[in-house]
């Protein structure tokens, strides 16, 4: 029997199929499951595979283009559902340099007793079963259970096999230290690269000397005056553009090193992102975040990307939201705000926004 749906109804059973409930699913959860679906039947397997995957059965039902996925899947590596690693000598194949492999289902405790849903179940929509699944609440990509009333839902979960991750192991903090010995090591591994002997293709970089509150306007071409080390991104003939440091002369590459993590929880954006903010702080321009009260709350407004390390931390404290005027924000409790800060100013060197 053939069944005309309107789409509303599609949505509805696509929601149900990827194991989702409730009214009102966003677009986002919508794709941030189709996502984890795609690398558990894919892995290994590169970012364009899973994007292509979970995108296209959904052509039609959320009009998004790829960057909007792109985003959806750079998420979901940050906070840990899925891992970004290196190929394994046992893979089958190869897909480039890093592969896309799943999470083992886990969770973490957050301060106000909402516990973070993490990983990937495996031919399984979700780990959690039944009232469990019905109770989880999808923010975008990051999933919860709001403050759960049975002292046993822990250890239920840890009987359906999720994993209790100590917050502080997942949250994966860096090391702290001054933005002038970060900015200078990571020059220092720069130098240590042979000289360029060939052109890079499709270079952009973020100019050093543009506003530290418009991020998307930081990015250009190289001009014939830059000469210096920048953080770039380069044209490769398959997969995702990589992250790198590039020094110019000129505008010309002399050397040009790839930021590779050596962590499954850090992607190459994270390095990027952070040693860009270690140099805008040593040339007296550092980034900014802007806090301001709302009620028992305080908003964080961010004009730049975050590493994983500090989306993960503020996800434990507050929640993630779109605003006018910047990148996005998170609301914090008043009572929390000024460790917050006080940690943003410790690893990422940024200062109050006035």
């Amino acid at each position: 029997m053939i069944q005309l749906l309107t789409l509303a109804g599609v949505l509805t059973r696509t929601a149900r199929a990827l194991a989702l409930s409730g009214p009102g699913v966003s677009p986002e959860a919508l794709a941030a499951q189709s996502l984890r679906r795609a690398v558990s039947a894919l892995a290994p397997c590169s970012r364009a595979d899973a994007l292509h995957f979970a995108r296209e059965p959904l052509v039609g039902v959320i009009g998004e283009d790829g960057e909007w996925y792109d985003a959806i899947l750079d998420a979901l590596i940050a906070y840990g559902d899925v891992l970004e690693v290196t190929p394994q000598d046992g893979d089958a194949w190869r897909t480039g340099s890093l592969v896309l492999r799943p999470a083992p289902p886990s969770f973490v405790r957050r301060s106000n007793g909402d516990l973070i849903i993490l990983g990937v179940a495996g031919d399984q929509p979700t780990a959690l079963l039944g009232d469990l699944a019905a109770h989880v609440q999808h923010q975008g990509p990051l999933r919860s259970l709001r403050q759960p009333m049975a002292a046993t839902v822990i250890d239920h979960l840890k009987a359906l096999g999720l994993v209790e991750l100590p917050e502080t192991a997942w949250l994966r903090a860096p090391v702290s230290t001054s933005a002038r010995s970060y900015s200078d090591s990571s020059r220092g591994e720069l130098s240590k690269t042979p000289l360029a002997t060939a052109p890079v293709e499709g270079l952009t970089l973020i100019d050093p000397e543009s506003p530290v509150t418009f991020y998307a306007g930081r990015w250009r071409p190289p001009a014939s005056n830059d000469t210096g080390v920048f953080v770039a991104r380069r044209q490769q003939l398959f997969g995702v553009r990589p992250w790198c440091l590039v020094e110019l002369e000129r505008g010309e590459p002399r050397r040009l090193h790839d930021l590779v993590p050596t962590d499954n929880w850090e992607r190459p954006c994270d390095l990027a992102w952070r040693i860009q903010a270690a140099f805008d702080a040593t040339a007296n321009s550092p980034q900014q975040v802007r806090p301001s009260t709302s009620g028992e709350d305080v908003d964080l407004a961010f004009f730049s990307p975050l590493p994983a390390f500090a989306e993960r931390r503020l996800a434990v404290k507050g929640d993630k939201s779109s605003r006018a005027g910047c990148l996005f924000a998170y609301t914090v409790p008043a009572a929390a705000a000024a460790d917050e800060l006080a940690a943003l100013s410790e690893k990422l060197w940024l200062t109050e926004a006035q």
